[in-house]
């Protein structure tokens, strides 16, 4: 990743590193993304409605 943001900051763009960036969905499973929601909805649960 570190590289990524060199790459970036040096050329201003990540179009020639692409092939090594991880798409959306690899990301958020890397992160569990769902998961997160989950215990998002765990600690703030919506307001009953009016």
């Amino acid at each position: 990743m570190k590289d990524a943001f060199a790459h970036l900051q040096k050329e201003g763009s990540t179009v020639a590193i692409r092939d090594r960036m991880a798409d959306v969905k690899e990301y958020f499973d890397a992160v569990d993304l769902d998961r997160y929601l989950e215990l998002e909805k765990e600690i703030f649960p919506s307001a009953p409605p009016k």
